[in-house]
């Protein structure tokens, strides 16, 4: 029995991807790590930190998912007094950004094989990643992987940094005042 779900007949499957995929999911994760730095700088202003990063990195360093991160930003902008307007625009901005998360996570956490046709010169590849979730509902199988979507999904995430940015979160209350 083979260990992959559906094994395409047209080729051998292999973990080697072509360079153009590993350059664009690498993209894809340092679009992420960015923002996710964003969020974090974030939650240092408000946490009062801004003026000693190193401190917040050893707290925000600890949040593994990008959830946990805006649980922490959302729970800091009410006690530093945001307002209804400016709390409702970071849920709604939050909830974009857990969709792009499942997105991404399937890019980071389902690995990718390609079928190489041997008989043909130059060599031709269809790469695949092997999607496997078991949410109430077991999906294991091969879904082709399209160029045009990774790069979308970076330019997604792109946008999102900049969307983050423009935010324009000021809370009213000075640092370590809390309400």
């Amino acid at each position: 029995m083979s260990q992959y779900p559906d094994e395409p007949s047209d080729g051998y499957l292999s973990d080697v991807i072509p360079f153009e995929y590993t350059a664009a999911i690498g993209e894809i994760f340092s679009k992420w790590a960015l923002l996710e730095h964003e969020i974090d700088v974030m939650i240092w202003d408000l946490a009062g930190l801004s003026d000693t990063p190193k401190i917040g990195a050893c707290l925000t360093g600890q949040y593994v998912s990008i959830a946990a991160r805006f649980s922490a930003l959302i729970a800091l902008a009410r006690i530093r007094g945001a307002s209804g307007f400016q709390l409702a625009k970071l849920n709604k901005f939050k909830e974009h950004v857990l969709g792009l998360a499942e997105r991404r996570n399937r890019v980071a956490h389902d690995p990718s094989l390609t079928t190489w046709d041997l008989k043909t010169s130059p060599l031709s590849a269809k790469t695949y990643r092997l999607h496997k979730t078991a949410r109430s509902k077991l999906e294991y199988t091969l879904k082709p992987i399209d160029l045009s979507e990774l790069r979308s999904l970076r330019e997604e995430i792109d946008n999102t940094l900049t969307n983050f940015g423009g935010l324009a979160l000021d809370p009213s209350l000075a640092p370590y005042e809390v309400r």
